[in-house]
């Protein structure tokens, strides 16, 4: 990767404990994933499968098929039900993918899945005509942008939080305001277009 030190990464390898460590690691990865597969197979869609899909997306949220999963849990879990119907209740549902999600984009600011979760998360549960909810993002893609102007998953779901606060077909040149294109382009040093 991109400004790490193989020298120190090299000395690492060679030191016994950090590879038995790392092969527990992989183990416990591998154990994980396989009992989720066979999970899914079996169609199990608990709170306990939920919270075993979370804890494999904290160590690699670019796990594209673990999404889908969670997603179709989250459904099983509403039920297409009406809220509080058997227990859901899409403010909680919500507080759980929002804190697992940013969890994901802290490790990973560029995984696709966890921007396509998010997404489907402000979409499907209802939360798009939440003015509240859609500043706060709004907010975190600001504070996700300020770290990579460069970062086009999260120029994309900002993008799509814009189009849900200006309406269906907001003009560009509004849009973009919005957004704080021009503000982002003008700040940015790497801009060469």
């Amino acid at each position: 990767m991109h400004g790490r030190n193989r020298a120190e990464h090299a000395a690492k390898a060679l030191d016994e404990s950090y590879r038995t460590a790392m092969a527990k690691k992989v183990s416990n990865y591998t154990a994980l994933s396989a009992a989720l597969s066979s999970r899914r197979q079996s169609r199990d869609l608990s709170p306990e499968t939920l919270k075993l899909t979370a804890t494999l997306l904290s160590i690699n949220p670019d796990y594209a098929t673990l999404w889908n999963y969670r997603r179709e849990i989250v459904e099983a879990a509403k039920g297409g039900g009406q809220e509080g119907e058997g227990g859901w209740n899409k403010d909680d549902a919500w507080k759980i993918e929002n804190e697992l999600t940013k969890k994901c984009l802290m490790k990973n600011p560029k995984s696709y899945p966890t921007w396509f979760h998010r997404k489907w998360c402000v979409s499907r549960l209802g939360l798009s005509s939440s003015s509240a909810v859609v500043d706060s993002e709004i907010s975190l893609t600001a504070e996700l942008l300020s770290l990579d102007e460069r970062n086009f998953h999260c120029w994309n779901y900002r993008r799509y939080l814009v189009s849900l606060k200006l309406g269906p077909c907001p003009s560009l040149s509004a849009e973009l305001a919005a957004a704080g294109f021009g503000a982002q382009v003008a700040s940015s040093s790497s801009s060469s277009s």
